[in-house]
């Protein structure tokens, strides 16, 4: 774990919906989809001071952020931290001994977090390709992993339709 000031378990954060991972009305796994070399997964913390004019300003950025039904709403996919971080990954029976952590990105935007998959300290990247041999059992590739965490992630978010406030 990082020396970094952990989110708090009863937070809420925000995965903020591109419009191809909602396919009609049903939000895809894609959404939670690790891209070539990233190290976590984006989200927002609603309860920052900065979120609104955060995510206003990546939508002005990112349009096919934006809703269909108009320019001025955005679907966010809303998880608990405690439930990301109590997600249980298992393989044939097996719990993985996989650590999905919650943690602040705050470099540039105030309300930026990520989530990330770690096994032995070590972050697990999209588009890596190695085997996780965890106690003994029958190996497991990372992408395999990844995609049981998006799973899980989808399992546990709630979509809301929100207006883009300035």
């Amino acid at each position: 774990m990082s020396d970094l000031m952990l989110i708090d378990s009863k937070e809420s954060i925000a995965r903020l919906l591109n419009q191809e991972w909602i396919v009609s009305g049903v939000l895809q796994q894609t959404a939670f989809q690790l891209r070539l070399g990233e190290t976590y997964l984006s989200v927002n913390r609603p309860s920052i001071e900065s979120y609104d004019s955060d995510v206003a300003e990546f939508i002005k950025e990112h349009p096919n952020f934006q809703t269909e039904h108009g320019n001025n709403t955005y679907c966010r996919a809303l998880m608990n931290v405690g439930e990301v971080r109590s997600m249980d990954l298992s393989f044939k029976g097996n719990t993985l001994k996989v650590d999905i952590e919650v943690e602040p990105r705050t470099s540039h935007i105030k309300s930026h977090a990520g989530i990330f998959a770690r096994y032995n300290g070590k972050n697990i990247k999209g588009g890596q390709n190695f085997l996780v041999d965890d106690r003994g059992n029958e190996p497991i590739s990372a992408p395999d992993i990844l995609q049981k965490m998006r799973w899980q992630l989808l399992q546990i978010s709630h979509v809301e339709v929100c207006e883009i406030k300035k």
